[in-house]
């Protein structure tokens, strides 16, 4: 019987230890999105042809409300920005560019290596990003990155309507 006690005590110990540790977000699984290649250099004609690489989705729960990581393989020494949507109606942090009606936002910039691989990581605060439960679609636009408002086309882009929890 008291060996039994212990043991209960040692397992109730041992998940009140563990329970702040997984409401403060270590247990959150990211949301990994393949690329898929688009027709015509928009993000709403997302065809089923993949690309390389993926982008990676995950929602800390702490001051970053979104983290958000690529990998890529697209045209060598070439630049490409990094476009999230559907952020509306929740954000309301910097950009480089957007086109807030729709709710895309430009947030980085990135170039390929020699062989054509590139990566990025966008991190959006909790300050500026409400807690819910957003549709996004994450767009690799081909950007020569000299000039901010440039929008340029889209080469490839995650599934639309990706739903993302956001716990700000």
């Amino acid at each position: 019987m008291r060996r039994t006690l212990g043991i209960m005590s040692a397992v109730v110990l041992a998940t009140l230890m563990c329970a702040p540790t997984a409401l403060a977000g270590k247990y959150v699984t990211p949301q990994q999105a393949s690329w898929y290649y688009v027709s015509g250099g928009s993000s709403d004609n997302v065809t089923t042809d993949q690309a390389y690489g993926h982008a990676q989705i995950v929602d800390p729960m702490g001051n970053a409300a979104l983290i958000v990581n690529g990998v890529v393989q697209l045209a060598p020494n070439t630049g490409y920005a990094v476009w999230l949507r559907d952020l509306n109606p929740g954000y309301s942090g910097d950009s480089i560019t957007s086109y807030a009606p729709l709710g895309y936002y430009k947030l980085t910039w990135f170039m390929t290596d020699g062989d054509g691989y590139g990566s990025f990581q966008v991190k959006i605060f909790s300050d500026v990003l409400l807690g819910g439960t957003y549709n996004l679609q994450v767009a690799i636009n081909a950007d020569p990155g000299t000039v901010p408002t440039y929008i340029g086309t889209t080469v490839i882009a995650t599934d639309k309507d990706l739903q993302v929890s956001v716990h700000s």
